[in-house]
């Protein structure tokens, strides 16, 4: 492993560490009860995950396979591309500047609130259920249930649960100001949802958002003596779907007796190093044959949303395959393996690719950052934070553009307009 650990990864490691640990420590320490909710905190830790405590951990541990393969000679590239990465995501975050108007609309009452917030989330539940069983508990279903994936928009609709975060950010104020507990209920059915559909990343985007919704809305600083021992729970819960889950099954609990804490702990952190490592080596494999993909990305994930019954000669990803192929060398397989964003952009475009996603991403995150800034006592700026601070796991993480841009549509857009069509329909 440590053949592979070169100047450039070093140093690169080095300058990440820097920049992730200035980062945190203004955060941690500002005196503002708003500043930790800055997008940029949780794109650092996002990377501090990523690029810090996996590579490292799995390094002193002394191994040196993953799934089966030695994938240690993508560290130098990852540590590279993850540098560079997160250096123009604060270039651009730091020198994007933007002329935001105050926000004059009439405050929604929480009553009402409360109201649209079930409205949007029966509506996520209602076509969720049309393809999937509703299930309110989190054991695996039987075997013998079939999943319905028939019909042109049965991806749609089953991705309309998405709406659920927006619609449990909306139930908070009433829960907390008008001491409506039962309301509780609605983000309970939300966690088992996710954790039933086998994704961690919802799970991952519903308690950033539901956190930052809070803090900023009741104006409350972050009481870290409740969020440390919540986030070591819930990498432990991540640690337990990967021994256990099974898509939109549930979780086997069968054998949950038999996992140590250790192998939980183990287990939160397989599908990160899995990532890191793969991310590398796509970037080593494309570098040396020369295979890159130019606009192929960019195209695939603006011809997503368009179902294939409408469009049959869709682009459909296909590079996500050849990437795996040229990493391990199975002409087999006919499905992608997920990496990190700067990935994508570097198959792509190389160097230069990981600069202008790097500066993108810095811009978007301004934006959002800014328009809070501008209007902190606004509903519709702090619910468009706390949307967008949970949709950073899956802009960094995640590294498929046409998932990121449909994330956004789902956990974003869609419902926040929604939301906005029912506030006018209201007021009319």
């Amino acid at each position: 492993m440590f053949d592979f650990l070169d100047f450039k990864a070093v140093f690169s490691l080095i300058i990440i560490i820097f920049i992730i640990g200035y980062n945190l420590v203004c955060a941690f320490r500002s005196k503002q009860y708003y500043q930790f909710w800055s997008p940029m905190t949780f794109i650092s830790l996002i990377f501090f995950y990523y690029t810090i405590y996996v590579p490292i951990s799995f390094i002193l541990s002394g191994e040196r396979f993953i799934y089966g393969y030695n994938l240690s000679y993508g560290i130098s590239y990852s540590w590279m591309g993850a540098c560079l990465s997160l250096i123009c995501i604060s270039i651009g975050f730091k020198l994007s500047r933007f002329r935001i108007k105050k926000d004059l609309s009439v405050a929604i009452k929480e009553n009402i609130l409360l109201y649209l917030g079930i409205v949007l989330f029966l509506t996520g539940v209602l076509f969720y259920s049309l393809y999937r069983p509703i299930q309110f508990s989190i054991s695996r279903i039987s075997d013998s249930i079939e999943l319905n994936n028939s019909g042109a928009l049965s991806w749609y609709a089953i991705n309309c649960i998405s709406f659920l975060v927006c619609a449990c950010c909306l139930l908070l104020p009433a829960i907390f100001n008008k001491k409506k507990y039962f309301l509780f209920l609605f983000i309970i059915f939300a966690f088992i949802t996710y954790i039933v559909g086998g994704f961690r990343y919802r799970l991952v985007y519903l308690i950033i958002s539901l956190a930052t919704m809070y803090h900023l809305y009741f104006r409350k600083k972050i009481n870290y003596y409740i969020w440390i021992p919540v986030s070591i729970g819930f990498f432990l819960l991540m640690g337990l779907m990967f021994f256990t889950r099974s898509y939109s099954r549930g979780l086997d609990l069968t054998y949950v007796n038999e996992l140590s804490t250790a192998q939980l702990a183990e287990g939160g952190r397989e599908e990160g190093k899995g990532v890191f490592f793969y991310s590398g080596c796509v970037m080593k494999k494309v570098e040396e044959n020369g295979r890159y993909i130019y606009f192929e990305p960019i195209v695939t994930a603006l011809a997503m949303p368009i179902p294939r019954q409408w469009y049959a000669n869709k682009p459909d990803g296909k590079y996500l395959i050849y990437a795996q192929n040229m990493v391990f060398n199975n002409p087999r397989n006919n499905f992608g393996a997920a990496y990190l964003n700067y990935t994508e952009s570097f198959y792509a475009f190389s160097w230069f690719g990981i600069i202008f996603n790097g500066l993108f991403l810095g811009f978007l995150s301004k934006y959002f950052w800014v328009r809070f800034l501008k209007n902190s006592f606004s509903l519709n700026s702090i619910l468009l934070l706390s949307l967008y601070n949970g949709f950073t796991y899956v802009m960094i993480s995640r590294g498929y553009l046409a998932q990121e841009l449909t994330g956004f549509l789902l956990f974003i857009i869609i419902p926040y307009f929604l939301y906005k069509k029912m506030c006018l329909f209201i007021k009319k």
